[in-house]
């Protein structure tokens, strides 16, 4: 879930130890003096539903369509309805989505639409199964905002403590995803 992209970054603890200044954040600038290692691709959000689900209702060909559907919306930590990201052509829209179903659990909310209870928004990559399987279709797929991936940031003239040097090696023996 996106809150404050550009900002969003978690202090990491490795080895029992408070690294100052490492972190993992969304791609962007790479502060002076740090390296940033990629550790996943570009985040892709979309709004899926299920073909039982999508055939019996009127056509979604753009955001605002969605007031006229079954949305299962998603409940923050922090105890707030998310309100549904998307873009197209610069335009970026933030939609609050009607529904009966409310879920604080991705999977809980992809299980829901795959049934045909209504239209989830998650990552893409969070139902690349569903969508292969047909079981799931993603609706305003023009309008899917992707967000920058995320990187692993560390100073680059300091020694690496050797928690973070696993980390890191680790992370550069996998693709990203």
């Amino acid at each position: 879930m996106r809150c404050g992209l550009q900002s969003f970054a978690w202090r990491t603890r490795l080895t029992g130890h408070e690294l100052p200044r490492d972190s993992v954040a969304f791609g962007g600038t790479v502060p002076e003096d740090f390296v940033a290692v990629r550790i996943v691709s570009p985040l892709r959000w979309v709004a899926a539903a299920a073909p039982k689900y999508l055939n019996r209702r009127a056509p979604i060909t753009k955001p605002e369509n969605l007031k006229d559907h079954n949305c299962i919306q998603i409940r923050t930590g922090e105890g707030v309805i998310y309100r549904w990201e998307f873009e197209k052509n610069g335009e970026r829209l933030s939609v609050e989505v009607p529904g009966q179903l409310c879920v604080n659990e991705t999977m809980f909310g992809v299980e829901m639409a795959t049934s045909g209870a209504g239209i989830t928004y998650c990552l893409e990559q969070r139902i690349e199964d569903q969508l292969a399987r047909g079981e799931l279709q993603v609706v305003l797929s023009d309008w899917a905002p992707v967000e920058p991936a995320f990187y692993i940031y560390y100073p680059g003239h300091r020694q690496t403590p050797t928690g973070l040097r696993e980390l890191i090696d680790m992370l550069r023996e996998q693709p990203p995803t």
